[in-house]
């Protein structure tokens, strides 16, 4: 009895929908259906697949032809290029200190500079922060010092502008103390790494005698200011101290087996490996261009002029 309904007094009383009311909710609810498709084809088309693809190769197509023979270089696929220890020996060989060193403050192909201005960049970046760091923070501790011995007697209006004064000696001699040995440390680890790893290229190899050159040129040019005398005495204290930044840094890049014998190898090895790739992806295209160019011709259709085709009738007349 699916109609019949037991209700406790007081309460709604439920009465079954017919059945022609309930088919007259179909037709609305289909038309609603059809309106909201239309509505949704609108804003969100649909895109089948062939559109789609002919889409990405009419793209891929405009792209190819626009770009350079280097965007080609760089987008195609790499082919692994054996390199035997005799070539690339024999071009460290036939290169000399000059062409090593002008190749070192020089950018390469992909305009980035060379691995030991990279590393020098590095350093001095580093170094100069470190120094920064800890002198602001000497700095500061030793404005406070200052400022408590000559503002100890002084009276101020508020707490505030106390506060603000003390600490604007703390923040202002921090940093003060902060640049200036932050851009000397610059400068020293400039002179001394520019003057050691220019050295080291142009001998090809890694030694003390470019720490210790780069020591006491470092310190000759930084006492200048003194006399010849002064940058005498630097330049003797500027070989001790890169004698001894010579042995840590020799030590760790025989630890790590970075010396610059091993560095220059290494980028040689890799130039070698990039020109002949760039030479087989040119030879691949060159004979792509040509076999597309031989199918081209045979596949075109011959043309006969009118004066051809006036002879040809003639002699089928005469036959």
């Amino acid at each position: 009895m699916p109609d019949e309904h037991i209700s406790c007094p007081g309460a709604l009383e439920w009465k079954p929908c017919p059945e022609s009311r309930r088919s007259s909710y179909l037709p609305l609810f289909s038309g609603y259906l059809r309106r909201s498709c239309r509505l949704s084809g609108l804003f969100f088309p649909t895109v089948h697949a062939a559109e789609a693809e002919a889409v990405v190769g009419e793209n891929s197509a405009v792209t190819a032809g626009a770009m350079t023979t280097i965007e080609r270089l760089a987008t195609a696929p790499r082919t692994k290029v054996m390199l035997s220890d005799s070539e690339v020996l024999s071009f460290i060989e036939m290169e000399t200190p000059k062409d090593r060193l002008r190749a070192m403050y020089t950018r390469n192909e992909e305009g980035e500079f060379s691995h030991e201005l990279q590393m020098i960049g590095n350093l001095i970046s580093n170094s100069s922060g470190v120094i920064f760091l800890v002198t602001s923070f000497l700095g500061g501790l030793a404005a406070r010092e200052t400022y408590v011995q000559k503002n100890k007697h002084k009276v101020y209006e508020t707490k505030f502008q106390a506060i603000r004064a003390y600490n604007d000696a703390l923040f202002f001699g921090g940093l003060r103390m902060g640049l200036v040995w932050g851009i000397k440390s610059a400068i020293f680890t400039g002179i001394f790494m520019f003057v050691s790893q220019s050295i080291s290229v142009y001998r090809n190899r890694t030694s003390l005698l470019e720490y210790i050159a780069g020591g006491t040129v470092t310190c000759a040019l930084l006492r200048v200011d003194v006399g010849p005398r002064g940058m005498f005495a630097g330049g003797i204290i500027g070989g001790a101290l890169g004698l001894i930044a010579g042995l840590g840094f020799n030590g760790m890049l025989y630890a790590m087996d970075e010396t610059q014998q091993k560095r220059h190898y290494w980028q040689v090895q890799q130039l070698l490996r990039d020109r002949k790739e760039q030479e087989m992806l040119l030879l691949g295209q060159d004979s792509q261009a040509s076999s597309t160019e031989e199918t081209s011709s045979t596949s075109e259709p011959t043309v006969y002029s009118s004066e051809t085709k006036s002879t040809a009738e003639s002699a089928d007349k005469k036959h």
